[in-house]
């Protein structure tokens, strides 16, 4: 049954181990590397997924989780997490140009979340590969994309809901004049808002156990499968906690999304007044106006989000939070945490955090109210004056959000390093 294996001074199998859960499936340690074959031997394919060329001295599957431990001489123990991917080839060998694999049944951990999401393509697709989640009763909860690469592709899945919306700064803080001076926001027009603990980007609410369904789309071609997140047996969470968790959290994500729209909105227009302000230094009246509309639209700004975060100091603690880091702080406490906060995704709310997110959204409710009056009044009686200068009125239309995740990766990097 050697087939295919390489032949050489160091290609001697030093074991060989079947896959308890798949008949056919097995896994050759070689002097040097690591195979696996499909159809009991009949062929041989290198696996090496990140694995340092050496001596693999031992190969054995777990078999409730589906990883595959490896042991190496020199190079320590290595476990491929879920080769279920293997499994279902062998069993349901396919020419497919595209194959979604059903994802192994996974338990919800309130520390470190995560499922594998596997799938195979023949050839790299056009365009990025779309993924959904979505839960029992089909409403999408979480959608991802990937480059996807010929060949066996993973992504993981942290069981969060879609990223709460965040806030996109745009402004120069008075209190730091020369902020777009700075290395981490050199050669950009927006800065994440920064402060320690709190991530720059914050997962959504944490999926409960239950039955949910992937959907993966390459080129316009969509396959799904069944996907199951278990109950962790070592949490003493029970369902109709879980699940009031979720809807509480669900409620300040939209929350969240309301308050960081407008918040995004007013920096956007306070950008643009930014910009006539300079244009109107030889026009005193004028660059009164804008002087005056802009400071109007900090106010209602600045009752949604503290001033004094505005500078995106991670260390500064000048002032109360306002409606938005209010929310964020409570969306911690009842979730997976951040910072110190250790979270209680494991667990029902309690009556103070819910009778705490009342008294938020009150808050909230009046804040907007005076934010829409200058929007619907205010603004448009500004761009009149604009008008009749010959300018170009405010944009009001609030634009695409850059993807802060991809555009400050080393700034969360070096923030995560730092809270741990």
């Amino acid at each position: 049954i050697d087939a295919n294996l390489p032949k050489g001074e160091l290609a001697y199998v030093r074991n060989v181990s079947a896959d308890p859960n798949c008949e056919g499936l097995l896994f050759a340690g070689t002097g040097e590397g690591l195979y696996y074959s499909l159809d009991d031997g009949g062929h041989w394919t290198p696996l090496k997924d990140k694995l340092p060329p050496s001596p693999v001295t031992w190969t054995v599957v777990q078999k409730r989780f589906h990883d595959l431990v490896v042991s190496t001489w020199g190079r320590g123990l290595y476990i491929l997490d879920d080769i279920t991917p293997l499994e279902q080839m062998a069993k349901q060998p396919t020419t497919a140009d595209v194959r979604l694999f059903t994802p192994r049944p996974t338990y919800r951990l309130s520390r470190d979340p995560h499922a594998y999401i596997n799938f195979a393509l023949k050839a790299a697709p056009k365009s990025k590969v779309e993924i959904q989640i979505a839960d029992s009763d089909g409403r999408v909860i979480r959608t991802m994309h990937k480059k996807g690469h010929p060949g066996i592709n993973r992504v993981t899945w942290d069981m969060a809901y879609d990223d709460l919306v965040p806030v996109v700064l745009r402004t120069i803080p008075p209190e730091d004049p020369h902020i777009w001076e700075e290395v981490r926001f050199k050669g950009k027009d927006f800065r994440p808002l920064t402060h320690w603990g709190m991530p720059i980007v914050i997962s959504g609410p944490l999926a409960v156990p239950g039955h949910y369904e992937v959907r993966l789309t390459v080129d316009g071609k969509t396959e799904t499968a069944p996907l199951d997140i278990l109950r962790d047996p070592n949490s003493e969470a029970d369902q109709a906690g879980m699940e009031a968790t979720l809807k509480l959290q669900l409620r300040i994500a939209d929350d969240v999304k309301q308050v960081a729209h407008r918040i995004n909105l007013a920096e956007q227009m306070r950008a643009q007044l930014e910009k006539l302000e300079a244009k109107y230094t030889h026009d005193s009246q004028m660059e009164q106006s804008v002087r005056a509309m802009d400071q109007e639209v900090q106010g209602v700004e600045y009752a949604l989000l503290s001033r004094y975060l505005a500078p995106s100091d991670d260390k500064i603690y000048a002032s109360a939070y306002k409606d938005y880091y209010n929310l964020l702080w409570l969306n911690a406490e009842i979730g997976t945490g951040a910072g110190d906060v250790a979270g209680g995704a494991d667990f029902g709310p309690t009556d103070t955090e819910s009778n705490l997110l009342a008294m938020i959204e009150q808050n909230v409710q009046k804040d907007s109210a005076a934010y829409d009056a200058v929007l619907a009044h205010d603004i448009p009686a500004f761009n009149q004056s604009l008008k009749a200068k010959g300018a170009a009125p405010l944009d009001t239309n609030l634009q695409p959000l850059p993807d802060l995740r991809k555009a400050y990766a080393k700034v969360m990097r070096d923030e995560a390093a730092d809270s741990e």
